[in-house]
């Protein structure tokens, strides 16, 4: 019974099942679709797409291994139905994925919702407290990679092999199949472009996920750029550098999203999100 297929948040989940992930993601950009239709605020229209639609793709993507190109349309879709609710200019793609905090949709992209998965799964592993599940992951750990090295690791080496080191013994080519591992292995080297963490083992705890504070701190220049048109008394006027202007000039940059525009009365639509 412990193997017999349910569904969760409208998801078919088990192992008495094949699961067309295909045809799940493209429903679900048909389900986005459908609420940027709907008579919604723009605010209700991204709540209703975050916390409705996209939950029953973020818990397949949490429980179940999902190809980049299974979410390719997702992506594309969320992109433009994100700009066409904050109508955004056609090149501001970044603000669809910017948190709501720095008045951003904060719709995620899947892809690299998918690579963040694969390096946590393995975390969760680590760091379960039944020391059977934390032996089997790193038991686990230590067989792929002694098919890479082709002779016993250490947990050094097993964390070398997370972090994606290339040169060495791990420059020899192991010819096994695509494993949790591996695919954290490649994870972790994508995302590292954006946040730099890597994969520690201290002896009495085991392994651990280290963030750097540096990595997560984001410096910011802070110059004001002119605009081209002066201000009420011909003086110019200034933007703070780095913010959103649009693609056709800088007067396109200075229009509000619908939800953020000021009402008549004199008050302001705030996101309630």
């Amino acid at each position: 019974m412990d193997q017999d297929a349910y569904k969760y948040l409208g998801v078919r989940v088990g192992f008495s099942f094949r699961q067309d992930h295909g045809e799940l993601f493209r429903g679900i950009s048909a389900d986005v679709e459908k609420v940027s239709e709907s008579l919604l605020a723009p605010w209700q229209q991204l709540t209703a797409i975050r916390a409705h639609v996209l939950a029953r793709a973020e818990c397949l993507c949490r429980n179940s291994h999902i190809r980049k190109r299974d979410v390719a349309d997702l992506d594309k879709t969320l992109v433009r139905v994100g700009k066409k609710i904050l109508n955004l200019p056609t090149r501001e793609n970044n603000l669809v994925h910017l948190s709501c905090s720095k008045g951003g949709a904060a719709l995620p992209e899947f892809r690299s919702l998918l690579d963040i998965h694969a390096v946590s799964h393995p975390f969760r592993l680590f760091a379960s407290h039944d020391p059977n599940i934390s032996g089997v992951a790193a038991e686990s750990l230590r067989s792929v990679v002694r098919k890479k090295l082709l002779r016993d690791p250490t947990p050094g080496e097993c964390c070398d092999f997370l972090n994606g080191k290339k040169d060495g013994d791990f420059a020899r080519e192991s010819g096994d199949i695509s494993t949790q591992w591996s695919r954290a292995r490649h994870s972790l080297q994508r995302l590292s472009c954006a946040i730099k963490f890597e994969w520690l083992f201290i002896e009495g705890t085991g392994y651990h996920l280290s963030v750097p504070q540096s990595s997560l701190r984001v410096p910011v220049q802070r110059r004001p750029g002119r605009l081209d048109s002066p201000g009420r008394n011909g003086e110019p006027l200034y933007l703070p550098a780095g913010g959103p202007r649009g693609s056709g000039g800088n007067h396109q940059g200075l229009l509000l999203p619908p939800c953020l525009q000021p009402f008549p009365s004199g008050g302001r639509l705030h996101p309630i999100l």
